[in-house]
């Protein structure tokens, strides 16, 4: 009896005590269960945020081998001396020697697998000199070339303000060894002018028979396309469109005395062959350029002439057919040696001289050496009436395209550092008096040093 009723005692006692602590239990077992929850949640959201880290960090690595920087940074220290005047008159001397600097930025783009996409944007300036016009004002009265300016860039010096030097698209075909191109093109600095500082080819055109920028369209045919092939041959096609119209509105023709031409036809085609390592040479580039226009716009109204007379409307129909003939690393010691030939021919419509032929050559040699040092040397001569596109250069003497001229260059290129180098030159010109756009003779010499950075 006792011990029963110790035992209904207990019972009531374990009741009370779990009425009482049951709530607590419960909730404490909520509270468990909705801990437990939040933490598979923030664990859940964490695993998210670390995917999309992942795939953002992916697609930032795809961008970014579609995607490429690089450029070029210049700066150059010129001494330039000159005697110039007409023939039989004194002749008036001038020195110029300034600092000046050149900045290309590449900004390059593979969109597709065929499909490509290049620019180039650039500054040049003197230093500490701004709003330079390096082409006049085509509508005053001793205004340039019109075209000058396009060809030139930002090779003119005008100043800080980017202008694009480059800007084209080019799509490669699979099924075809062809390659269409359209845009503002890299058709200045071809060869030998890369190897002044011991580089491989810059530019599309030999320097000597185009050195311009060219807005146009392209098609390129390479019937070798075999890596390492002993023999190559490409033929470029490019057409080369020039505008003119009014420069305040563009529904209206310009005028010099008559209405122009709103578009100028200029074609040219250069064929390519390169024999590749096979002695005595490693490389051997044969190179033919024909281009021709018509009704090209050479003078506005109050130009001056050779003989005083201004030219109005002048026009000129012409052609050039230019070859080029390199050697690289002839015995396999670093030799280069190359001869680029132009002639020039061309009918003017209202200058004193209707008939043009012309003749230009071009000699370079140049050892670079294992240690990266480049010695070379330079000849140029040209006859009476010589043309030459020769609008993007940093050196002030114009040594490639003066008429009726024999010129001297001996330059050294040295490695000053990783992506640096310097080179230091002398020039030696002396040119007659050629047609109406050159009617002085020129006595000039020039020294300079130059510091190239690559990024």
């Amino acid at each position: 009896m006792l011990n029963s009723r110790k035992t209904n005692k207990m019972k009531f006692l374990v009741s009370v005590v779990i009425t009482i602590l049951s709530p607590l239990i419960l909730g404490n077992a909520a509270g468990a269960q909705t801990n437990s929850a939040q933490t598979n949640s923030t664990e859940q959201e964490a695993r998210i945020n670390k995917l999309e880290d992942r795939i953002l960090e992916l697609e930032a690595q795809s961008a970014l081998t579609k995607f490429r920087m690089s450029g070029v940074f210049i700066n150059r220290y010129e001494n330039l001396t000159l005697d110039h005047g007409l023939p039989d008159t004194d002749k008036t001397r001038e020195s110029v020697h300034p600092l000046s600097m050149y900045l290309g930025l590449n900004v390059d783009f593979d969109v597709t697998k065929n499909l490509k996409f290049y620019s180039t944007f650039a500054m040049g300036k003197f230093f500490n000199n701004e709003d330079r016009v390096e082409s006049l004002d085509p509508n005053s009265a001793n205004g340039y070339n019109v075209y000058q300016a396009t060809e030139t860039g930002a090779m003119g010096y005008s100043g800080s303000v980017l202008k694009v030097d480059r800007a084209y698209a080019s799509y490669e075909f699979d099924s075809l060894p062809l390659t269409l191109a359209i845009g503002r093109m890299p058709t200045n600095y071809g060869p030998p002018a890369n190897q002044l500082d011991g580089l491989p080819r810059q530019g599309t055109y030999p320097r000597f028979i185009f050195n311009a920028i060219f807005d146009g369209v392209a098609a390129v045919w390479d019937f070798n396309k075999v890596p390492d092939a002993t023999h190559t041959f490409k033929i470029r096609s490019f057409y080369q469109p020039f505008t003119l119209i009014d420069r305040s509105d563009r529904t209206h023709q310009a005028i010099d005395g008559q209405q122009l031409e709103s578009s100028v036809l200029q074609y040219a085609v250069l064929a390519e062959y390169s024999l590749n390592d096979v002695k005595p040479w490693r490389r051997m580039d044969i190179m033919y350029m024909h281009a021709a226009w018509k009704q090209f716009y050479d003078g506005y109204a109050g130009t001056p002439g050779a003989l005083g007379a201004p030219m109005t409307g002048q026009t000129e129909d012409g052609t050039d057919d230019g070859f080029y003939l390199g050697f690289e690393d002839i015995g396999y010691i670093g030799l280069n040696f190359s001869w680029t030939a132009l002639l020039y021919q061309a009918v003017d419509s209202g200058a004193p001289d209707l008939q043009k032929k012309s003749w230009g050559h071009l000699f370079n040699i140049n050892e670079k050496f294992s240690n990266g040092l480049v010695v070379g040397y330079e000849f140029v001569k040209t006859t009476p009436y010589f043309y030459l596109d020769e609008w993007t250069r940093l050196n002030l003497l114009p040594f490639y395209y003066l008429q009726n001229a024999q010129g001297h260059h001996v330059f050294v290129s040295f490695p000053m550092g990783e992506k640096v180098s310097g080179r230091v030159g002398y020039y030696r010109l002396v040119a007659g008096a050629g047609d109406v756009f050159q009617p002085e003779q020129f006595d000039a010499y020039s020294t300079y040093a130059q510091l190239r950075m690559s990024f």
